[in-house]
């Protein structure tokens, strides 16, 4: 799929923020 391991990590690194982003809003509200 993701040949390249800099596009992995960027790939990783988006869903772990985006996960981090809904986690924190769940506790906020």
């Amino acid at each position: 799929m993701l040949s390249s391991p800099t596009s992995f990590t960027i790939f990783s690194v988006f869903i772990c923020s985006s996960t981090a982003r809904t986690y924190s809003y769940q506790l906020s509200s």
